[in-house]
């Protein structure tokens, strides 16, 4: 009941090699961008790395020894990503620097997936409708985690202090600009592979 009360992304890290493999060129391009995105996010504080059952147990106060250590700043998303790369502080003056490197990163991740999804879109045969359903799948969560890495740079950027340099701060900002509008692309991307799956044909013979 737990399970049922609470949803999260379907993580694609899970997808086997040899699922990909069997996969056209044009989808398992767009498999392998959207785990690399999955992967680097969780790694590195972007997102959570929880599965839905421990998503579930922590929204209902069944998480275990939550309080044994003091988090390092009371919003969770801050504090994962700050633990995520032994920051004590939104201080630290290393923090500018890697929100910048990292908002570059998302960036570059982000557009991969749009890339092999544009490229699916383009070729338009030579899949099934579950090749399709599966590479949407990616897409979609790819579009989910774009944005809730953005949320979470977004909560970091207004909540450093007040004495961060105003260039430095002009340039998260840009590029926070634009990485949410790599995610508006997956979002119009997301949408061209739903019609493209509503719009297939499969060809004679075959179910």
């Amino acid at each position: 009941m737990i399970a049922g009360c609470a949803s999260a992304p379907i993580s694609v890290s899970a997808r086997s090699d040899s699922d990909i493999s069997q996969m056209t060129p044009a989808h398992g391009d767009l498999a392998r961008a959207a785990n690399h995105l999955d992967e680097t996010a969780r790694e590195l504080g972007w997102i959570a790395d929880e599965s839905a059952m421990q998503a579930a147990m922590r929204w209902v106060g069944m998480g275990g020894d939550t309080d044994d250590a003091e988090p390092s700043h009371s919003d969770a998303g801050i504090a994962r990503y700050l633990d995520a790369h032994d920051i004590d502080a939104l201080h630290d003056a290393a923090l500018v620097t890697t929100l910048s490197v990292e908002l570059r990163q998302a960036y570059a991740l982000a557009s991969d997936v749009d890339a092999a999804a544009q490229a699916l879109v383009a070729v338009q045969s030579g899949a099934s409708r579950n090749a399709l359903s599966r590479s949407l799948g990616h897409a979609e969560t790819a579009l989910t985690q774009t944005r809730d890495t953005l949320a979470l740079f977004d909560t970091v950027i207004a909540a450093l202090p007040a004495d961060t340099d105003g260039d430095q701060l002009a340039a998260l900002n840009v590029d926070r600009d634009l990485l949410a509008g790599r995610a508006d692309a997956l979002r119009q991307r997301a949408d061209e592979l739903a019609q493209l799956r509503r719009d297939f044909q499969a060809p004679a013979g075959l179910s």
